[in-house]
């Protein structure tokens, strides 16, 4: 897989966990982690973990949800 293919998906993934987090989605971030995993089946394992990690993140940023 090229950078910019890897790159699009990383920003695509972050964009729609932000659009969650506005909307206080908490669920559907954590789903979104495990939706995104067969997408990035290529990606090198240390990009993989940045991404989850930061739509975890993302999760933990709403306020009043467990």
């Amino acid at each position: 897989m090229n950078e910019p293919a890897v790159r699009a998906k990383e920003q695509a993934s972050y964009s729609l966990g932000r659009i969650y987090v506005e909307k206080g989605l908490v669920e559907e971030v954590l789903k979104l982690t495990k939706q995104i995993l067969p997408l990035f089946i290529d990606f090198p394992k240390s990009k993989l973990a940045k991404v989850i990690r930061t739509l975890f993140d993302y999760a933990l940023e709403i306020e009043g949800k467990p």
